[in-house]
């Protein structure tokens, strides 16, 4: 940048108008008034293509370059093709114990929509806001945890399906509790490839519903959380207060008024249930039964990890009541 007055991230051979560091240059100043009457007169080219198409007209009188992918990477490069989907065991580059690392800045790209990027950013401990309800560092919120239970011997499919019903079912603890359920880590494969929330689900549906009722699965390590919701979670395997549905079954059944009966009021800041596969949870009036389907319903739609192949609506397949 010592001998550049201009420098982007490369995307491609373009310039990445997503990171860009400009000095307050007389020819720059000239560039982005060119880029911003271009946008106005086009609607054939994005924000990027019309960045890159002034800035060639200008290559003489502008040094322009390109920034070091190893001090700054995007998204591709660092969360894809870097194979981290979530951060390393001791990850060198982690905001938590970051060590020997490279990396300066990562651009939140090749992930599409709001929702999906600051989630990713919160499993990466890339994000600090606390917001205006202490999204973080709240004294008097309280939670419930799971786990999801090792995932061989069993179908992809299935296991998808298995995540994606044990999480219904903990929504609906934190929904009869009022209390904020944190997200155990969701397995990708069959092989325990662990993944986040985003690569199973569309963000926008689940936050359009969800938004503020769960925490990401690595909330528990991030600084701002108080210790006493860190330290002392008491633990309910949930299995252990329902009903076995018979002597030679693993399946078991706990009704809507039992839970809030046992669970409800409690001054644990953190309660974890455990696994919660295999376990039917019933409502015990249709108001609530309904309400919170319908939840279900707009809530859960299928997706990839870069939120790019949106897939049917998963409600119906979810019900609270299946095992």
């Amino acid at each position: 940048m010592k001998h550049s007055d201009f420098a982007a991230m490369p995307d491609k051979g373009m310039f990445n108008c997503g990171f860009i560091i400009v000095k307050p240059t007389a020819v720059n100043i000239k560039v982005y008034k060119l880029v911003v009457n271009f946008s106005y007169k086009t609607r054939k080219l994005n924000d990027q293509q019309i960045l890159n198409k002034v800035v060639r007209g200008y290559r003489r009188e502008n040094k322009a370059a390109f920034l070091s992918k190893r001090l700054y990477m995007d998204g591709l490069l660092y969360f894809l093709r870097m194979n981290r989907p979530l951060p390393w065991t001791n990850d060198p580059c982690s905001a938590v114990n970051k060590t020997i690392c490279s990396v300066l800045v990562v651009h939140n790209n090749w992930i599409i929509t709001r929702e999906a990027k600051i989630y990713r950013f919160r499993e990466h401990f890339m994000w600090s806001y606390d917001g205006k309800d202490a999204y973080y560092s709240s004294q008097s919120r309280n939670y419930i945890m799971y786990t999801n239970p090792d995932p061989y011997n069993i179908s992809r499919q299935d296991l998808r399906d298995s995540q994606l019903s044990s999480l219904v079912k903990a929504l609906a603890l934190g929904y009869l509790l009022n209390r904020t359920v944190i997200l155990p880590k969701f397995y990708c494969s069959t092989m325990g490839h662990t993944c986040p929330l985003h690569s199973h689900i569309r963000m926008v549906n689940f936050d359009n519903v969800f938004d503020g009722k769960y925490r990401e699965s690595n909330f528990l390590l991030h600084a701002k959380v108080p210790d006493d919701v860190k330290q002392y979670p008491s633990r309910q395997p949930l299995a252990s207060h329902a009903t076995r549905v018979s002597s030679s079954s693993e399946q078991y059944t706990i009704d809507s008024k039992k839970v809030v009966s046992l669970f409800y009021g409690r001054k644990d800041k953190l309660i974890n249930f455990g696994i919660l596969s295999g376990i039917k949870i019933t409502f015990s009036d249709n108001s609530t039964k309904n309400t919170f389907n319908q939840k279900v319903y707009r809530g859960f739609r299928g997706c990839d990890y870069r939120q790019f192949r949106i897939g049917e609506y998963l409600g119906p397949k979810l019900s609270v009541y299946d095992a």
